[in-house]
């Protein structure tokens, strides 16, 4: 404690006078307990602060009603265009004063003595759970328990099971998790709670705030990364009590005990046919399960300053992420580490272990994922040797046989996501007609999208169809397309745009990879082409909406294979939907990159005809 009040500086006198406080009654001796807490590990927190942030605040609470992002982005948009985005990071043991450190002890201690659950939460779950101020670096707000408790705790009147309540609180602010802020600083709960829509990490202030305001023991558990997916990684909230920690999924009424990570399985929602070539769910692998703490974790005794992570603890193991590995070698380095491969930003270490006698024990991995052993530290540290496959402990080689060639057929550089194909679901229905009257009086439907399309995907025409005016039909909610194209006997037949806006030009893009736009007040879309005269049309070809990552005509394309580092098969620029490969070193660890416009891609290998991603 002493180190905060020497780092408060002249704000020591407001921590010291809480201390005071304290200290007159022994009646107040808890009270002095949970002061002491605060104050000792304040010197690792702070927020942020700017007069940007200080006025989209006071815009967002201003608001009579919840604000949908359609409202606040531009506010923030703008304000940063005024003013800048100069932020400013304010160390709490210099900015909290006295009055609120008190008053947050106070209505702490009322929320966890007046609630029904108070015997499940000890004191020390209670100073670790509900007696903080803050998560993460949100701004701070006076009031904000009181405001918060008296908002909500008719949600959970006369609950008594605090698993109950908990589930409760979560499925009222679940649909607010969204991707769609502008915004990516927290601001403080009450701010928050006129946000309609909010990043994991802002909703998980939110709920959690509301949680601890009702004497409910909330923590905020974080993948960083995950071992075969994007760099993105998610934030969700916990229920933690004395007997353990409860997750609560989508249609719980209570939470569940044992942990489960919150977005870690991705399902279609919207099922195609039973005979959908493509899959429709994809298990994510954490890598590492952070939980942010109030508390200041010990420091590893000589871990490099870049692995120090005062403000998180690691509770992997609680969400059975518990694989061990032993590597025995003569090196003189006192740290060894194991990596994954990060879309864009290649192999990146993610545990540690040091030396004991040549001998190095990595604990707490995950299973199932491909991993490399690294040396050096930080830009400096690089991989070493061959990637493994880890699973039950077990190392699986994934050195390429280079003898053994074989061909690959490749179709993406990353793993189609479900949501993806949930949206093409919707596509059913649509359809294309043909006339030869500009205003389509008289009208041939010359194919309709009657099951979940593929990409690319094709419709042939039956007998002979000479049209000159040709389009798209479909509602406002089934507008998946990326593109189309007319065929007559493998040729393409163009012309010009009809009943369109600028932004429809991106349909004919031949790369696939825009959405066709839509006006939000038409109730039925349309928009054609012209070919300037009657041609006859033997197939059509379309493509929906789709994350860029399919292989497309045009672009280029760079095949790697691993073997002590990326070696190069060569460079092709695709003339259709696949790309072909022959002399490809046989058990291979692949990576196939878009040299034209680079985006998300991931290793794989190459089995039974289909790439298997890692």
């Amino acid at each position: 404690m002493e180190e905060s009040l020497r780092l408060a500086g002249d704000n020591r006198a407001e921590l010291e006078a809480v201390l005071d406080v304290y200290s007159r009654k022994p009646v107040d001796s808890l009270k002095l307990r949970a002061a002491e807490f605060l104050i000792t590990h304040m010197k690792i927190h702070g927020g942020v602060r700017s007069e940007v942030l200080a006025d989209y605040r006071k815009m967002m609470v201003q608001s009579d009603t919840v604000v949908d992002y359609h409202t606040f982005n531009p506010w923030w948009k703008q304000l940063v265009v005024d003013k800048g985005d100069r932020l400013e990071v304010a160390l709490d043991v210099r900015t909290v004063s006295a009055a609120y450190l008190i008053r947050n002890i106070e209505r702490a201690f009322q929320a966890w003595e007046q609630a029904p659950w108070h015997d499940e939460v000890d004191f020390d779950r209670f100073c670790r759970y509900v007696l903080p101020y803050r998560f993460t670096n949100e701004m701070l707000a006076d009031g904000w328990r009181e405001y918060l408790a008296r908002k909500y705790y008719p949600l959970i009147a006369g609950e008594t099971d605090v698993r109950r309540a908990f589930a409760i609180i979560y499925h009222a602010f679940g649909r607010r998790s969204s991707d769609v802020a502008e915004c990516h600083y927290t601001l403080d709960p009450i701010a928050l709670d006129k946000q309609g829509q909010m990043w994991c990490d802002q909703y998980c202030v939110l709920m959690g705030d509301v949680c601890r305001s009702l004497g409910i023991p909330v923590a905020m558990d974080w993948v960083e990364s995950w071992g075969n997916y994007r760099q993105q990684g998610h934030l969700w909230p916990v229920l933690v009590l004395d007997d353990g920690a409860y997750t609560v999924r989508r249609g719980d009424t209570i939470a569940r005990k044992g942990p489960e990570v919150e977005g870690r399985t991705i399902v279609g929602r919207n099922m195609p046919e039973e005979d959908y070539p493509l899959k429709m769910a994809f298990i994510k692998r954490p890598l590492r399960v952070w939980r942010f703490s109030y508390e200041r974790q010990k420091d590893e005794p000589g871990l490099p300053e870049s692995w120090s992570h005062p403000g998180l603890e690691d509770v992997s193991a609680l969400y059975g992420i518990m694989d061990s590995l032993v590597v025995s070698l003569s090196m003189a380095d006192e740290y060894l580490f194991i990596g994954t491969y990060q879309s864009r930003d290649g192999w990146t270490p993610v545990r540690h272990a040091r030396s004991s006698e040549g001998r190095y024990v990595f604990r707490n991995l995950a299973d199932s994922v491909v991993y490399v052993l690294m040396t050096g530290e930080g830009d400096a540290c690089r991989s070493q040797g061959n990637p493994f496959l880890l699973v039950n402990g077990k190392q699986i080689g994934m050195r390429p046989d280079t003898v053994r060639r074989t061909t690959v057929r490749l179709t993406r550089t990353f793993p189609l996501m479900p949501h993806w194909t949930d949206q093409w679901t919707a596509m059913k229905g649509t359809y294309i007609e043909a006339s030869n009257d500009p205003d389509f009086r008289t009208r041939t439907r010359l194919g309709s999208i009657d099951r979940t399309p593929l990409f690319p995907d094709s419709i042939r025409l039956e007998g002979k169809n000479c049209y000159r005016y040709v389009r798209y039909v479909c509602d406002l909610e089934q507008t998946r397309m990326a593109g189309l194209a007319f065929f007559c006997h493998g040729h393409e037949v163009e012309g010009h745009l009809i009943g369109a806006t600028p932004a429809d030009t991106l349909l004919w893009n031949k790369d696939y990879t825009e959405t066709y736009k839509k006006h939000s007040y038409d109730r039925v879309y349309t928009r054609g082409i012209d070919f300037g005269r009657p041609v006859e049309l033997t197939s059509i070809h379309f493509a929906p909406k789709h994350d860029r990552t399919f292989v497309c005509p045009g672009n280029t394309y760079e095949l790697f294979y691993y073997d002590g580092g990326w070696r190069s098969l060569g460079r092709q620029t695709a003339d259709g939907y696949v790309l072909t490969y022959t002399n490809v070193p046989v058990r291979s660890l692949l990576l196939l990159r878009n040299v034209s416009a680079r985006g998300d891609e991931r290793i794989f290998t190459y089995e039974q005809g289909r790439q298997v991603w890692w």
